[in-house]
């Protein structure tokens, strides 16, 4: 149990760390433009345009108020406390049935 303990705030920790780099997405438009010319003369000129596009967005937070460096440390005080209630654990198991 301890050690699904301690790799789960380890999980935790770097899930926290990863919150300092950039998000990255993807999107994509297309539709169309339509025109309709008339210049005095029948019929008129009916243009269509196929558009498409493709957007690739970078997204950094520039000030979130130190919540990301307190989700860090939160994190690594969790897994350093996992860490030593496994030690501990341990230590308690050597103490009953001898080295």
């Amino acid at each position: 149990m301890g050690n699904s303990s301690s790799s789960r705030q380890e999980a935790d920790a770097g899930k926290a760390r990863a919150a300092w780099y950039p998000t990255v997405g993807l999107s994509a438009t297309d539709g169309e433009n339509l025109s309709n010319y008339n210049f005095n003369t029948f019929p008129a000129a009916t243009i269509a345009i196929p558009e498409y596009a493709a957007h690739l967005i970078m997204q950094v937070d520039l000030f979130t108020g130190l919540r990301r460096l307190n989700d860090v440390l939160q994190a690594a005080g969790q897994y350093d406390g996992a860490c030593a209630r496994v030690e501990s654990f341990e230590v308690d198991i050597q103490t009953i049935h001898g080295p």
